[in-house]
């Protein structure tokens, strides 16, 4: 993170904060939240013990917790690069098309129309269009994608085993770095929904647009048109407290699917939740617009070969750690 931000200034580029500041505002928000009930619990423990330092009781606890390992500190470590994680992507996502001007759109839908026989993806699903609260359903899921990954990563950080802890963090943490930062750079590009703003217009897209809204004029539920509608004027307007316009590929698609794997070694029942939920994330991701189907694609390969990779390593940075 230190080192784009030397980069960025070094060639003359002020880094996009605002919505990197807002996740951790919000992380900081929900971390104190939970630590304050954390403490009163612990200082009502403390005080019906009948301690005459009840004060000094709740800090030297705390201190123990901190330093003897406890799940306390387990979980501040882990929360912490969470939060941090996710600050310093959101923070090189809104900087993206300062660094490298969106580009790869034209490739992209052109590759995509290649690979279905002369039709774009979402055309293959036309009649989901037909049954409007489907869409809005798909529209809920995908917006309540942020809530699902707090809770993600409350479950991630009070998690007992330390070497699926470990695993799935590097497996976050790579996810966001290699789909989120390096790829998305490479790749820079826009999505379908804002292929006729920035690129010549295809008919495919714009119809798709013209259909999401209308749905959501009749619904009033279909979200991601107001939020694309933000994006777009936050591209050139400093003032919108949103930004971060980034296609390829999606990190939303990438941790729906890390969710699932992550699931799985809690049985059958618990992976085909997660798996079904990232599915429908997946779905999502090219039916509302957001994303070409690619995108999809490519995260659901990287985090496979994240998955893979990660268990490598934890198991290496744990034998480290014990033989030191």
């Amino acid at each position: 993170m230190s080192g784009f931000l030397t980069v960025s200034y070094l060639k003359g580029i002020t880094p996009v904060f605002r919505v990197g500041i807002a996740y951790f505002y919000t992380s900081f928000i929900l971390f104190f939240s939970y630590f304050l009930v954390l403490t009163l619990l612990r200082y009502t423990k403390i005080r019906l013990k009948g301690t005459e330092r009840p004060f000094l009781s709740l800090m030297q606890s705390y201190y123990s917790a901190l330093r003897n390992g406890h799940r306390a500190g387990q979980f501040l470590n882990a929360y912490c690069i969470f939060i941090i994680a996710y600050t310093s992507f959101s923070i090189f996502k809104s900087t993206i098309p300062k660094l490298v001007p969106f580009y790869a759109d034209p490739a992209i839908a052109d590759l995509e129309h290649r690979l279905f026989f002369g039709q774009f993806p979402h055309e293959l699903f036309g009649w989901v269009y037909q049954y409007e609260y489907l869409i809005v359903f798909l529209d809920a899921l995908y917006l309540g994608w942020t809530a699902i990954i707090v809770i993600f990563a409350f479950y991630l950080s009070l998690k007992k085993d330390a070497k699926e802890q470990i695993r799935i963090l590097y497996c976050y943490v790579f996810g966001l770095l290699v789909a989120g930062n390096i790829l998305a750079l490479l790749f820079s590009s826009v999505g379908p929904v804002f292929h006729g703003s920035f690129f010549a217009g295809i008919d495919a897209y714009d119809a798709l647009n013209l259909t999401l809204n209308d749905i959501h004029a009749r619904t009033s539920g279909v979200w991601a048109v107001v939020l694309q509608g933000l994006l777009l004027d936050a591209y050139s307007n400093a003032d919108i407290p949103v930004s971060g316009i980034s296609a390829m590929p999606s990190i939303h698609v990438y941790l729906a699917f890390l969710i699932a794997i992550s699931f799985k070694k809690y049985g059958y029942t618990a992976f085909i939740i997660g798996f079904s939920y990232a599915i429908l994330i997946f779905l999502g991701s090219f039916l509302l617009a957001w994303h070409y189907l690619l995108d999809g694609v490519v995260s659901i390969a990287l985090v496979s070969i994240m998955w893979r990779l990660s268990s490598q390593l934890s198991i290496r940075a744990i034998h480290r750690a014990q033989n030191e």
